[in-house]
């Protein structure tokens, strides 16, 4: 019996079996060598006689691998790196920690502490969202999410403040100074390799990304809004 199924580049399929709730079905395929057959299982419910229906229910991420923002290309890759590197390029101004959309730092000494001992002892995660863009020769990122984290690590680092059991980061030991700084970051990068990334682009990002969370306020949402308005 000829069917269609959801992969529209099989053609003249048919059932040629069912076992209980999966069919397996025939059909051909165009490749470079040329037609061949090809025989694929399917639940015998993602099948239909005449066609599927023209409503869909599903939507397309927005913030996907690669991105058509209004012309502009954009490609979202997740990369591994190491704290050291972070640390460094933010020492060097290559870090935007704070970009208009951001909120203020919120954590208490109470939160940073607990999030640096979590660290030690392998109980945390470093995953930051960045926008990183180019000035000159020089690699800018922008950090969407995390700068809550990042600002508590690099405050640590450069001693602006104790474990809860006053030990700061200079007097820690050899193992755990290079377990802080070899670190794995898993972070998510937005880049344009042709371009600035648009203005509307990060807001628009940044409330896809906080605004579902709880600990942004109803008066920082509403404040990128309104930014996003006048762009």
């Amino acid at each position: 019996m000829k069917i269609k199924t959801p992969f529209s580049y099989m053609e003249e399929t048919e059932i040629i079996s069912v076992n209980g709730n999966v069919a397996t079905v025939r059909g051909y395929v165009n490749d470079r060598s040329g037609r061949k057959e090809v025989v694929r299982d399917f639940p015998v419910n993602a099948l239909r006689k005449t066609g599927y229906r023209k409503e869909v229910i599903a939507e397309n991420n927005r913030f996907g691998n690669m991105i058509d923002w209004n012309g502009h290309m954009i490609e979202k890759s997740i990369i591994n790196g190491q704290l050291l590197n972070f640390y460094l390029k933010n020492e060097e101004g290559n870090i935007n920690l704070s970009p208009e959309y951001q909120r203020d730092f919120v954590w208490t000494l109470k939160q940073k502490q607990e999030y640096i001992m979590a660290l030690l002892k392998s109980r945390a995660e470093i995953r930051p969202v960045f926008i990183q863009e180019f000035d000159g020769e020089n690699e800018k990122f922008e950090v969407v999410d995390g700068k809550q984290r990042l600002s508590s690590i690099f405050g640590f680092i450069n001693d602006e403040f104790p474990l809860e059991d006053g030990t700061f980061f200079s007097q820690l030991s050899e193992k755990d100074v290079e377990k802080i700084l070899h670190f794995n970051v898993e972070y998510t990068r937005f880049i344009s390799f042709s371009d600035k990334i648009p203005y509307d682009f990060k807001l628009e990002l940044f409330l896809e990304i906080n605004a579902k969370g709880t600990e942004m306020s109803k008066e920082q949402i509403k404040k990128v809004e309104d930014m996003l308005k006048t762009v």
